[in-house]
């Protein structure tokens, strides 16, 4: 009866342990991130920070719902909590905006003359130009 005791409390403190160190290194990733705001107004860099704080709050939000703090709240889409289903899709959204605006920020600087819209690949196929004028089909 006494090694269950010892297991539980040795996996509550790891636990703990667990929360503290991704507290510290989400913690300094956002402030990090704050500090590159504060440097820069580029749209890709923007995302790139916005990635960073809105998941460093879903480590926080995560963290207050383990611990009780909070409920994730009644409404739900397919099982899942709309809430957590936020707080895990949005940062990856924000990465995937940064990284589209970055690659085709490189394709841009290949050859100036074509259009930010012409560089994603989604829109290849519905923008074309004539004559400087933009057509979508």
């Amino acid at each position: 009866m006494q090694t269950v005791q010892a297991v539980q409390f040795m996996e509550q403190n790891a636990l703990i342990i667990f929360y503290i160190v991704k507290l510290v290194l989400g913690g300094l990733l956002a402030f990090l991130a704050i500090m590159l705001w504060s440097k820069t107004r580029d749209p890709a860099w923007m995302a790139l920070v916005a990635g960073a704080i809105t998941g460093y709050t879903g480590l926080i939000f995560n963290m207050m719902l383990d611990l009780g703090i909070v409920t994730a709240g009644k409404i739900e889409f397919y099982g899942i909590p709309l809430s957590v289903l936020i707080f895990t899709v949005v940062p990856s959204l924000f990465f995937i905006c940064f990284y589209t605006y970055a690659y085709s920020l490189k394709k841009l600087k290949k050859n100036p003359s074509v259009d930010f819209f012409a560089c994603l690949p989604i829109a290849q196929k519905s923008i074309f130009h004539y004559n400087g004028q933009t057509f979508a089909y």
